[in-house]
């Protein structure tokens, strides 16, 4: 997203906690200056599949939340 390339928000489907390192990764590239908080935003996780058809169903507008 630095370069401007990609603008789309991003899913990770969490099944059973499989993404947390990554999740934990992201954190601490933001303690670190690596990622902006703005940046991390954008990546949506979840742990189940209601949630990803209710991100994509508001996606356009600023309404949604989990």
């Amino acid at each position: 997203t630095r370069l401007g390339r990609i603008s789309k928000p991003c899913i990770i489907y969490d099944v059973n906690g499989f993404y947390q390192p990554l999740m934990e990764l992201f954190e601490n590239m933001i303690r670190a200056g690596f990622l902006r908080k703005e940046e991390r935003s954008r990546i949506l996780v979840v742990q189940n599949v209601q949630e990803i058809e209710k991100f994509i169903k508001f996606s356009d507008t600023e309404s949604y939340a989990l």
